[in-house]
């Protein structure tokens, strides 16, 4: 093949390019953060004053059940199609249950007389999750009396320092001052630090201090108590820098109960705690979707 016959070739397969509009547009997923969102489009391809049909595939792959909030919320050089146009775009799956899948159409029209052959956009949306979680960690509080003996007989049992819980989206971790058992004894200062971060390709909204709830289960002994302390004075929300979130730190009131007790309840003393960490959180995640207008 000679090179004028090259060059033809190549510029009729141009040709075709520009006049279908660099072919059609495709179609995506984002998978991750408990939540797969699949997208398509008709017709493939677009052209000035017609109409696209957005079609999103939502699905819950999580293991737990979710309410989820979908908007296609910017809809690039396209508008909504019809007067509830902006509301057929956008949906709220309540109880939406693991392995459950949910559809919706969104209509968008192109815009009309362009000045360009070719004009490239882009319509974003979000899905917004709102979420349960929780986690159980567990420790000792012990008797000075009954700590010396185990330790010098080397049955003394250590349990966890730090714990780790994560689902999708969040990691919580958790870590004391000290390994536990805690010792029951005057003047003893055991914290506790939690933090949160973000993971996943998603962000978390701001911690409302009412939806994040540390409850000790301490029906073993009711003057135990974990008094913490919600970053910022007065603050009502933890903000993300970078999506980390400022640690909450809480102290275990041994000291108080110590003395709170005679002499052989302080050194016979030995208990065992179950400590519940609760989290109503919301997160986002955010995608894309390019599209491509034919004169």
């Amino acid at each position: 093949m000679n090179a004028a016959k090259t060059i033809l070739i190549l510029m009729m397969v141009i040709s075709v390019i520009v006049v279908s509009g660099c072919i059609g547009q495709g179609n995506g997923q984002n998978l991750g953060s408990g939540i797969a969102i699949r997208y398509d489009v008709s017709p493939s391809v677009i052209y000035e004053g017609g109409q696209v049909a957005v079609y999103m595939d939502v699905e819950n792959v999580d293991i737990a059940a979710v309410d989820a909030y979908v908007d296609i919320f910017n809809t690039g050089v396209f508008s909504y199609a019809g007067k509830d146009g902006r509301e057929r775009c956008r949906r709220m799956y309540k109880e939406f249950l693991p392995g459950e899948i949910k559809s919706m159409r969104c209509v968008l029209d192109a815009p009309s007389d362009m000045a360009k052959q070719i004009v490239s956009t882009n319509v974003d949306y979000k899905a917004l999750l709102n979420k349960q979680f929780s986690a159980p960690l567990s420790f000792d509080i012990i008797g000075q009396s009954i700590y010396l003996d185990q330790k010098n007989a080397g049955t003394l049992s250590y349990g966890q320092q730090s714990y780790s819980f994560s689902d999708p989206n969040i990691l919580v971790s958790v870590e004391f001052s000290k390994q536990p058992p805690f010792v029951l004894r005057e003047g003893e200062k055991v914290l506790m630090y939690v933090k949160t971060r973000s993971i996943g390709p998603g962000f978390l909204k701001d911690i409302d201090k009412d939806n994040f709830q540390l409850e000790l289960q301490n029906q073993a002994d009711n003057n135990v108590k974990l008094n913490c302390d919600f970053p910022g004075s007065g603050a009502e929300k933890l903000i993300a820098i970078k999506g980390e979130f400022p640690p909450i730190t809480c102290e275990l009131n041994i000291a108080e109960v110590y003395s709170k007790l005679n002499g052989v309840e302080q050194k016979n003393y030995l208990r065992s705690f179950m400590l519940i960490i609760k989290y109503n959180y919301e997160y986002e995640i955010r995608g894309t979707i390019p599209l491509v207008v034919n004169k």
